[in-house]
């Protein structure tokens, strides 16, 4: 399910009760938030947070981030328009949804994994007389050829090729 920006600007700006709902959307309005929504991508983006986001031109076009990162983008570009709009100050719940919103980003955005040590990297301090299981070196990775035929790589059927 792809929002446009339109509906994305929309529910950004209704949070900031500065659109009525159902009410039209200004063109300098639009614009303004479509700088801010590209900005705040690309921010996000030098941070670490990449979500195949592809810059927004025009009103329509459709906003290309996973679904669960929509809410997140509502909150936190209704942050970023909140001063232009000098409304007072955001409501808690906004703040809040921003903040919550920014950490599901992480979570879609940022694959943190294990690091495997090369087997070439002393454990410890190398010397042999610390060793850690016996071994002054990280255990190497098995070497094995997976596939479907039971641990070797045959050719398919009539390929027309042949090895000796």
């Amino acid at each position: 399910m792809s929002e446009s920006a339109r509906k994305i600007i929309i529910d950004a700006m209704e949070d900031l009760v500065v659109l009525q709902e159902e009410a039209p959307l200004e063109q300098p309005q639009a614009n303004r938030a479509i700088r801010t929504l590209n900005r705040l991508m690309a921010s996000l983006a030098s941070n670490g947070i990449n979500l195949g986001f592809t810059r927004i031109t025009k009103i329509n076009d459709l906003v290309t981030i996973p679904d669960g990162a929509i809410d997140a983008v509502i909150a936190l570009l209704a942050l970023r328009l909140h001063p232009k709009y000098k409304t007072g100050q955001p409501t808690p719940t906004l703040v809040m949804a921003a903040r919550d919103g920014l950490k599901t980003l992480h979570h879609i955005a940022i694959n943190i994994t294990g690091t495997k040590y090369p087997c070439t990297l002393p454990q410890g301090s190398g010397n042999s007389q610390y060793t850690y299981g016996n071994t002054t070196f990280y255990p190497c990775e098995d070497a094995t050829i997976l596939s479907e035929q039971g641990g070797s790589i045959s050719l398919e059927q009539l390929t027309g090729e042949t090895y000796e």
